[in-house]
């Protein structure tokens, strides 16, 4: 006859489900990574077979949790329950974007980190790079208008191009 038991992976996640059989006294012929024992598998938890008995973990449902549970994945895992956590880091660090970031090690670990706060430093050189693209969108800008003939825009060009020169004092 046949049944139903209730598959884990190597570290006890719920797996699925499986069918089994009985043997002709009646054992059931069961694998070691499945139990008999139902799992209760409540919403924002995952189920898991610790000695003997399922239990629920917490899925965590802000970045902060996820850090302060050391939360992490084999970032190319194909194991059900690693892509499952991968999903639930990646869903994370989408709705957290600006203050979070996935982080892989050199063994394929993800895991959530907060984002720093730039250095005055890299504030300086990022507005740098922004000055000097508006200035050479400008530029571009100013032989685009020259060889068509534009006189007016290039006048506005030149205009905008002195006040953005001006202002930082070069």
């Amino acid at each position: 006859m046949l049944q139903v038991a209730y598959r884990f992976d190597k570290d006890g996640y719920f797996f699925g489900t499986c069918s089994v059989q009985e043997d002709s006294a009646g054992n059931v012929l069961l694998p070691s990574d499945c139990t008999m024992l139902e799992p209760s598998v409540k919403k924002g938890y995952f189920a898991r077979f610790v000695n003997g008995k399922w239990t629920n973990e917490k899925i965590p449902t802000t970045c902060a949790e996820a850090i302060a549970a050391n939360y992490s994945c084999i970032s190319n895992g194909p194991e059900k329950h690693n892509q499952e956590v991968k999903a639930v880091m990646e869903a994370l660090v989408e709705a957290e974007k600006d203050t979070y970031r996935t982080k892989v090690d050199d063994n394929f670990v993800m895991t959530i980190e907060e984002i720093p706060e730039p250095t005055q430093k890299e504030k300086d050189e990022a507005a740098l790079a922004e000055l000097n693209a508006q200035l050479e969108t400008i530029k571009r800008n100013m032989v685009t208008a020259q060889a068509v003939g534009d006189d007016e825009w290039y006048a506005e060009l030149q205009a905008e191009y002195r006040a953005l020169i001006s202002y930082t004092g070069e």
